[in-house]
């Protein structure tokens, strides 16, 4: 059984490993991979879906 504590997406950026709050605006890639919108290691991302941290592990959890 699946917490809400636990959660199938990474917590950190995947290309900078800054630590994502909730309020973070984030991108997730055909990979699910997560990056910040403010990253500064990566650019032209194919792009899944775009929110705020918190919105989107809720909706991907």
């Amino acid at each position: 059984m699946q917490t809400k504590a636990n959660t199938l997406l990474a917590t950190k950026c995947s290309w900078c490993k800054k630590e994502l709050d909730k309020i973070d605006l984030i991108m997730i890639d055909e990979s699910n991979a997560l990056t910040h919108i403010q990253c500064p290691t990566k650019a032209d991302i194919p792009i899944k879906d775009v929110g705020y941290y918190k919105d989107v592990v809720e909706k991907y959890s």
